[in-house]
């Protein structure tokens, strides 16, 4: 059985030690979003894309929220079963 992931998991917790508080970072769904968000952003394509077709409060909150979306499917991909998906 493999192992699975979970949205809700911490991508990069740190346990206390000595001088350093615990912390327990993104959710591995935060994290994933994130770096969509950032490829995204980095591409020139995609910015001027944006900005052609004219920025808005309601065309962020759609891309922003594809990339949640790209997270969550990441997630349930990772969790497929090798032999029976």
């Amino acid at each position: 059985m493999r192992y699975k992931t979970h949205g809700d998991q911490t991508a990069y917790s740190r346990t206390g030690s000595a001088g350093c508080l615990p912390q327990s970072g993104l959710t591995k769904r935060e994290f994933f979003a994130a770096l969509a968000l950032q490829g995204a952003i980095s591409n020139s394509f995609t910015m001027n894309h944006l900005v052609e077709s004219g920025i808005t409060n309601k065309s962020v909150k759609e891309l922003v929220g594809s990339f949640v979306e790209f997270a969550d499917l990441l997630i349930e991909e990772l969790n497929k079963d090798e032999n029976n998906n």
